[in-house]
């Protein structure tokens, strides 16, 4: 047990880590297993720890930094949530716990963030239109989910998010490029694991010409490649070799006694490594320009090592039974499961970047 785990509730109240006495006795409360002490540290605690907050909070209040203002925001709505948490215990009573008068303070601070927000809103919208990048609509949007945490119109604030939905939309036509002459394993494993699903801000439809974006993905494989190292495995036994007839004195009898030799075998391995290397790409163009204004390269590889017992020197009674020799060569390898699985790979890469794809627009 740690130090700091021994320390009693005083100690740390006297240190004045009022949030870890807090910590230590709220399961107590909950129980009802505390002693008088424990529940006047506890209380003692809690106010001290809003005291702390408070000073914090003011700090916060006279920032002219919005971010401040949203941690001033969350700092009050703790307070009230610990507040209405602790007063549920039993053993405390409304009038134990220091009240809080924040609600005027909220409302002001929800008015200034508003603002804030609003005027954040209009230049995310100003940059779209200048840029017609749509990221800043998608940043625009974000703004108006905040300012459904501090107040505003319902109707006004979904009439902004449609006009980012609107302004940002994009319909999409999808290429698929087979660029290798795997033609069934390319179609289930890589074209069919890739995912484009619509959203808010893109649809995908299958007439090119009321597309707005061009989105070019192809994939093959460049290098099927095998490489190997020969070691060698000893093995060595002792066997009975023969067996000499002997007679027992004691009883005039005869015997066989066998004899043992040490016998050894020397094993040829092969291990061998298996690979494939693929890459894929994406690309996306604006139909309308031609203009490309995406670009991305993957690449991967899948690889399978394999071992293969190809011969021995010395006494065949020392080899394992378990050892099999194989007339293995490499043009026998079957590659299939390296392909799929690297196809598979590159469609979850191409699915990852998706994103940032749709950031570009």
């Amino acid at each position: 047990m740690s130090f700091q785990a021994c320390k009693s509730v005083d100690t740390l109240y006297k240190n004045g880590e009022y949030r870890k006495v807090i910590d230590r006795l709220e399961p107590k409360m909950k129980k009802e297993k505390v002693s008088r002490s424990d529940k006047t540290v506890f209380i003692n605690a809690y106010n001290a720890l809003l005291d702390q907050k408070t000073t914090k909070l003011a700090t916060l209040l006279s920032s002219t930094d919005y971010q401040d203002w949203e941690k001033a925001k969350q700092t009050i709505n703790d307070l009230q949530t610990d507040r209405s948490t602790y007063i549920q215990l039993k053993p405390i009573r409304d009038v134990d716990l220091d009240s809080i008068q924040f609600n005027e303070t909220k409302q002001t601070l929800n008015k200034k963030l508003y603002a804030y927000y609003i005027e954040r809103y209009d230049q995310f919208l100003a940059a779209y239109h200048v840029s017609s990048i749509r990221s800043n609509l998608v940043e625009a949007n974000k703004i108006v989910d905040k300012m459904r945490k501090v107040g505003g119109q319902e109707n006004e604030l979904s009439n902004m998010k449609n006009e980012c939905f609107e302004l940002g939309h994009r319909s999409l036509f999808v290429e698929i490029i087979n660029e290798g002459f795997f033609d069934f394993t390319f179609d289930r494993y890589f074209k069919g694991n890739l995912s484009f699903e619509n959203d808010e801000w893109n649809t995908f439809i299958k007439n090119k010409n009321k597309a707005q974006i061009l989105l070019v993905v192809g994939a093959r494989i460049i290098d099927e490649d095998v490489t190997y190292r020969t070691r060698t495995e000893t093995y060595s036994e002792r066997i009975i070799d023969r067996y000499v007839t002997k007679i027992d004195t004691s009883t005039n009898t005869s015997y066989d006694e066998p004899v043992y030799i040490n016998i050894e075998a020397h094993v040829e391995v092969r291990d061998y490594n298996f690979e494939v290397e693929a890459v894929a790409y994406i690309e996306a163009f604006e139909i309308e320009t031609n203009e490309r204004i995406f670009a991305r390269d993957f690449e991967d590889n899948s690889s399978e090592n394999e071992e293969v017992y190809v011969g021995y020197s010395g006494d065949e009674r020392a080899v394992p039974r378990h050892i099999r020799f194989e007339n293995f060569t490499i043009q026998n390898y079957d590659y299939d499961d390296l392909i799929e699985e690297v196809f598979e790979d590159l469609a979850r890469d191409i699915n990852y970047g998706m994103g940032d794809v749709f950031d570009s627009f």
